[in-house]
């Protein structure tokens, strides 16, 4: 009897040694993402040696030849882009005449701002043939009437396009183009004046404050900039009771003295988190100051970031960031993002 348990004891310990065994033979391995690792640490070194070295990173031009020369004879491919800037070129589509459109041209000059360079194409969309083209950047209009393209025009938005109108409004034109899409309502309650026009904005409304950074560092015709604070003269309609459909002040970038009527309302974040759009009540004479708030609106309508180099990678391994802040015309945060991968 004896013997028998002794030879179950033997025939247990064994069995509870190779269950051990199989257990450990089937631990998972951890091995070491060396190629991810590697380019990290190569990314990392291109970013704080080309800043360093005071790489101007709006230049395309300069940070391709720069990544490049450290990548050269090596399988790694990279794109570069910039968040908190416009875009370095901007097609504008214009609903507009002919005059309209040679009118838009003259404000849309190419400019340099805080070492970057940037340049606008312009081109007319008949009136009579409304469209938007996803080729464009922003669709800019003066007076015409387009609550027939609302579905078209969250479609552009969703891509994360930008809409400037500039025009005066009626009760009768508030439409749910302009109340959905821009953001507005008609508010009797209203009594504008012929007071002044100032901006509303300040560092706590982003979004306006843009509006109005960009308007107090683009030189106008004569290579002049305008003063903080400045005052527009008044530019509304005398019956314009345009409000701000929620209540949102900080959507109001400017208004009238003491009547507070609001004289350009901007809306963003429209269509699937996507998308701008700004309304600025009509201007007649369109005086210098106006010409460069336009082109402020235009700016701002672009977006805030754009591709230094594009990148071609067709999976990204490593994607690397950092922040600095611009100061050559302008206080302006930027983020840095570089993106590595391998050709093969």
């Amino acid at each position: 009897m004896k013997g028998i348990i002794h030879i179950f004891e033997i025939v247990i310990v064994a069995l509870v040694m190779f269950i051990a065994l199989f257990q450990f033979t089937y631990i998972p391995r951890m091995e070491a993402d060396w190629p991810r690792t590697k380019l990290y640490l190569e990314g990392w070194d291109i970013l704080f040696t080309l800043d360093e070295n005071g790489v101007n990173w709006l230049d395309p031009s300069e940070v391709q030849s720069e990544i490049r020369d450290i990548l050269n004879k090596t399988n790694i491919q990279f794109g570069v882009k910039v968040k908190g800037v416009p875009p370095s070129g901007i097609s504008v589509g214009c609903i507009c005449s002919s005059s309209e459109m040679t009118t838009l041209q003259s404000i849309l000059t190419n400019l340099n701002l805080n070492g970057e360079s940037i340049r606008f194409d312009v081109s007319r969309i008949r009136p009579s043939n409304i469209s938007f083209s996803h080729r464009h950047d922003v669709i800019f209009l003066w007076d015409y009437d387009i609550g027939a393209h609302r579905a078209e025009i969250l479609n552009f938005l969703e891509e994360g396009k930008g809409i400037v109108e500039v025009r005066d409004l009626t009760s009768g034109d508030i439409d749910p183009v302009q109340s959905d899409i821009f953001g507005l309502v008609w508010n009797n309650s209203l009594n504008p004046n012929t007071n002044n026009i100032f901006f509303t904005s300040s560092t706590a409304t982003p979004e306006s404050y843009t509006v109005y950074k960009y308007f107090h560092h683009i030189p106008n015709s004569s290579g002049q900039t305008y003063p903080k604070p400045y005052y527009f003269q008044n530019f509304l309609s005398s019956g314009e009771r345009v409000w701000q459909k929620d209540n949102d002040t900080k959507r109001i970038a400017m208004m009238q003295e003491n009547s507070g009527t609001p004289a350009c309302i901007i809306n963003h974040g429209i269509s699937g988190g996507f998308g701008r759009t700004a309304w600025l009540s009509g201007l007649d004479s369109l005086e210098e100051d106006e010409r460069v708030l336009i082109k402020s609106l235009i700016l701002w309508a672009a977006g805030d970031e754009f591709d230094v180099v594009e990148s071609d990678i067709l999976t990204d391994i490593a994607k690397l960031s950092f922040f600095k802040v611009l100061d050559q015309d302008m206080y302006q945060p930027i983020e840095i993002e570089l993106t590595l991968g391998y050709l093969y």
